[in-house]
């Protein structure tokens, strides 16, 4: 685990992650706003996390982050940021998969 608020888990991104960036990437929304990452099945999918373009989790505090429900583990949404921007990205991710505002710290 990277770090956590009261509510949220932030970790690295696993393999065991696939299917949910693969449903991510293939979004109508994701793919305006950030453009088609060409995943079209889990292999993929697990491929793009373990030699995509965010492997850079060998530079301290920048990587893949998964960011998930603390209360339940569900994973909520992703960031490739550095670890100072993904506690910023992760209350933002809050209030999108809730569609509620909170205070996620």
């Amino acid at each position: 685990m990277i770090t956590e608020t009261s509510r949220l888990k932030i970790r690295e991104l696993t393999s065991e992650d696939a299917a949910f960036i693969l449903a991510l990437t293939n979004e109508p929304a994701t793919i305006e706003n950030i453009g088609d990452k060409g995943l079209r099945s889990v292999a993929d999918a697990q491929r793009f996390i373990s030699s995509g373009p965010w492997t850079a989790q060998q530079k301290p505090g920048y990587g893949q982050f998964a960011i998930e429900l603390k209360h339940s583990g569900e994973l909520i949404s992703m960031s490739d940021d550095g670890v100072e921007d993904v506690q910023v990205y992760a209350e933002t991710s809050l209030v999108s998969a809730t569609g509620q505002e909170s205070s996620a710290s």
